[in-house]
């Protein structure tokens, strides 16, 4: 069979990337793989310390720090709605599914959680003021 000429020769370019921040050529394998299939501009260690100089820098400022929790809150809002009509017994499986896990929690360390118990007993006990008087005239 004859050679197919119609496609061009693949190019080939070097093996890995360079990394703005360290200036070194690393394997692909040292990005992060981005939504649409291409590579991170920085290695995973810069674009980590990035991801956390950027998060601190953010919650610094309080205004921003209220727009990401509003932004925050409408998100998952808005996630509850569209779960609850894929799916309306969902929240109910999922209470059904926590107190039978806590069920099982408590049986299986009795002990443990009735000293929980009494420590929150107690500390219930600390924090309520006790209410004096109370005669007849009391609401």
């Amino acid at each position: 069979m004859q050679r197919d000429r119609t496609n061009a020769p693949a190019v080939v370019r070097d093996a890995g990337k360079l990394c703005p921040d360290c200036d070194h050529r690393l394997p692909p394998n040292a990005f992060y793989l981005r939504g649409n299939g291409s590579l991170s501009t920085y290695c995973k260690v810069h674009q980590r310390e990035r991801s956390k100089a950027a998060y601190r820098r953010r919650r610094q400022d309080p205004a921003a720090l209220a727009r990401m929790r509003v932004v925050d809150r409408t998100r998952k809002r808005a996630a509850r709605a569209r779960l609850r009509t894929l799916d309306p017994g969902r929240e109910a499986r999922q209470a059904r599914s926590r107190a039978a896990a806590t069920r099982r929690l408590i049986e299986g360390h009795p002990e443990e959680y009735h000293r929980l118990l009494e420590a929150e007993r107690a500390h219930e006990q600390v924090d309520v003021p006790a209410v004096e008087g109370g005669g007849s005239d009391a609401a």
